[in-house]
């Protein structure tokens, strides 16, 4: 889920649609987590990602190498945001 906030983050730019999306996901994403000083921490993320992609998983999901962002899917989109959220707190560098 790391890559995927990096690599939907630089889509954004030609896909205003995907901008939107990651936003809605994010923000469903805080909620998710809760408010107050370090929910986002990386542990409360890495945590929630790891729910989604045991979620997925347990329907057969497996990770896409390359995510054509134009015709991202929900759990795609969910990734990319907590991974873009990660950044934006400075839990991820790269």
């Amino acid at each position: 889920w790391e890559h995927l906030g990096g690599s939907a983050s630089a889509a954004c730019a030609g896909l205003p649609r995907l901008t939107a999306a990651l936003d809605q996901h994010a923000a469903a994403v805080r909620d998710a987590i809760g408010a107050g000083a370090g929910a986002l921490g990386p542990a409360a993320l890495a945590g929630y990602a790891k729910g989604v992609v045991a979620g997925a998983r347990s329907h057969a999901w497996q990770a896409a190498t390359d995510v054509d962002w134009s015709a991202a899917t929900w759990l795609e989109l969910r990734l990319a945001a907590v991974g873009m959220l990660a950044h934006q707190h400075g839990h991820l560098t790269t």
